[in-house]
């Protein structure tokens, strides 16, 4: 969401692209169903008149959640270019601090991760939208090819990534010490300081580097979202 924050709030969500995006995902969640049935992972039979036809409705019965996110851009997108950039500025800070920075900090007094993504009425469809505004406050307003860009991210970036390995040590000598039971996996949830940190200074390098158009890669590209309503949504554990 974060790459889609960036490339796609400066495009325009027409009628015809929405349309050609629900016919994919109607397309493959028909296909999987159709593999479904020949290999008796469901049986129409045993559902209701409502759970079959929300079966086949997967972008309103949060099957492809993801997907559905999207819709929103268009409208994300009129207050990400509306906004001057001091007001998108605290707007971001206030969501960051509401959403990321107290849960994490809070979340301790659980002993767990689970409060980290349920303060606040918290939960991921928010917090797609705000990496999708953190994305589109990059392309606008930062500049990835200011001079020593690249070493000043990789730098940041080797930081961060030792912060991982140092946590996990951390918190482990805690929990032996004092009992404190912290899980060993706190920042995993996406919405922790350390991750998001993680993940802007990462997709900032990528950014800094000067990688030239590769049509295979392109090619490839364009099959990821065929993969991601292949391999998630209905029958993804079978």
């Amino acid at each position: 969401m974060l790459i889609s924050g960036y490339f796609i709030c400066k495009s325009q969500m027409s009628w015809r692209k929405l349309f050609n995006l629900i016919m994919q995902v109607e397309f493959y969640n028909i296909l999987k169903t159709i593999f479904a049935l020949k290999l008796g992972w469901i049986n129409f039979n045993s559902m209701s008149l409502s759970q079959t036809i929300m079966h086949f409705l997967p972008m309103i019965n949060a099957t492809y959640w993801f997907i559905t996110c999207y819709l929103l851009s268009p409208y994300l997108n009129k207050t990400v270019n509306t906004l001057k950039q001091a007001d998108f500025r605290k707007m971001l800070l206030v969501l960051l601090v509401l959403y990321s920075i107290l849960p994490t900090l809070f979340g301790f007094l659980r002993v767990g991760y689970d409060l980290v993504e349920r303060m606040f009425f918290y939960n991921r469809f928010i917090w797609l939208t705000i990496v999708y505004l953190i994305g589109a406050y990059l392309r606008n307003y930062y500049d990835h090819n200011k001079a020593n860009e690249l070493k000043i991210n990789l730098k940041k970036l080797v930081l961060v990534a030792v912060m991982v390995p140092i946590s996990i040590v951390m918190f482990y000598v805690l929990n032996k010490k004092s009992g404190f039971g912290i899980e060993l996996a706190y920042f995993w949830p996406p919405n922790t300081i350390q991750i998001i940190i993680l993940s802007v200074v990462v997709f900032k390098t990528f950014l800094s580097l000067k990688i030239k158009s590769i049509p295979a890669i392109n090619f490839l590209a364009s099959a990821s979202l065929a993969v991601y309503l292949l391999h998630s949504g209905a029958f993804a554990g079978e």
